[in-house]
């Protein structure tokens, strides 16, 4: 009975949707398939009925990227000729206003801007609600389309529309140039070593990270360096791999992340390995709301283990991991997520950021320099007395 059952719902579907579902997973209970036909009946109807019309491909494309926005605002749906631009890095120079967008409610959200670009030239600042580009609305746009036009060389000057705060939106008209990849910078200064590191985004970064301070140490002794800070402000993430690496430079053995998907066989342990460089001494990690993703990863594993302090604001809060599923019949693909990383104790910081050992409220820089970094030097400064 179960059998005819089942079968009758799939001929219901079938009969209610002319373009014939197939539908594989042996699990997919009959309500499925009566839902199946809700959808398809709501795609006859806007078919024959809307105006303006639209096509079978806008309204499947729409469908598709509706589902996939419902589930988590960093899902994302990847037509086919979007692919490509999945696989390329941020390793050369780019062109564009110099602003780092992430998803929000009524626009994305500028949550970095490149120093001395065209974006701060004019004045946009983080926290800056993107509403339209050239008067056309971008909420529900894909942000791979928003990059494309931001930084497209024709026009050369473009037209936003922002909000900030409470305010009444306002227009700003942008020019674009070409903008530096912003590497990572090591500098030693009164016997503490300086990090830098704004992104997380290019291949080898721990790898390079490594090498340079084997070299710093060559000239420098271990045991005369008092302290590291560890800048992580504004790096709004990249590549986990990369967190990872540059964990290990830090860490000995211990865990640095989990990655848990939806069921047990999907969940990974990833733990510290080769020795660390620059073990044992003290240390301290600055953070700001524009940490993000791998590089909240990174402070919590140091955080957890009790290798360093965290200073500044609670982070970002994005802690999830996109997968890319490709669709069959060369139909593109789904940008999913299906893991979330946790922290060595266990803690899920996706949609809730990690806080800080010491609050520290951003602050225009005294003429004496930069407030987070003074706190950062107080801090060692007092671990050696």
């Amino acid at each position: 009975m179960a059998y005819f059952s089942r079968v009758s719902y799939l001929a219901l579907a079938l009969l209610i949707n002319p373009f014939s579902f197939v539908w594989a997973d042996t699990d997919t209970s009959p309500e499925t398939y009566l839902l199946l036909g809700k959808f398809s009946e709501a795609f006859r109807l806007i078919r024959e009925n809307s105006f303006p019309a639209v096509t079978d491909k806008e309204l499947v494309d729409a469908a598709i990227q509706g589902m996939l926005k419902y589930v988590d605002p960093h899902n994302a749906y990847l037509p086919e000729d979007a692919l490509d631009d999945v696989h390329t890095g941020l390793q050369e120079a780019l062109h564009g206003i110099g602003i780092f967008l992430t998803e929000h409610l009524e626009g994305p959200e500028i949550t970095d801007i490149v120093p001395g670009s065209p974006a701060e030239l004019v004045g946009l600042q983080k926290g800056d609600l993107l509403l339209a580009i050239e008067g056309e609305p971008v909420a529900n746009m894909p942000l791979r389309d928003i990059g494309h036009i931001l930084s497209a060389r024709v026009p050369q000057k473009v037209t936003l529309t922002i909000k900030r705060g409470n305010r009444v939106p306002s227009t700003f008209q942008v020019e674009k140039k070409w903008l530096p990849v912003r590497n990572s910078q090591i500098e030693l200064r009164d016997d503490l070593l300086y990090i830098t590191l704004p992104s997380l985004n290019q291949h080898d970064v721990g790898t390079h990270l490594r090498q340079e301070i084997i070299h710093l140490l060559q000239k420098k002794p271990l045991s005369t360096i008092k302290g590291i800070i560890l800048d992580l402000r504004n790096n709004y993430g990249g590549l986990v791999e990369e967190a990872i690496a540059t964990a290990c430079l830090f860490l000995q053995d211990e865990t640095i992340t989990k990655m848990q998907g939806q069921n047990a066989t999907s969940t990974q342990l990833y733990s510290a390995i080769n020795s660390p460089v620059l073990p044992q001494i003290p240390m301290v990690v600055l953070i700001n709301k524009s940490t993000a993703s791998a590089a909240e990863i990174l402070a919590a594993a140091l955080q957890d283990n009790k290798r360093a302090v965290l200073i500044g604001e609670p982070t970002y809060g994005k802690a999830s991991v996109q997968s890319i599923l490709p669709l069959s019949h060369a139909a593109g693909a789904v940008k999913l997520t299906t893991h979330h990383y946790f922290t060595p104790k266990g803690h899920n910081i996706n949609k809730r950021g990690l806080d800080p050992d010491i609050p520290l409220s951003p602050s225009p820089p005294p003429s004496s320099g930069d407030p987070f970094i003074h706190a950062a030097k107080e801090y060692i400064l007092s671990m050696k007395t």
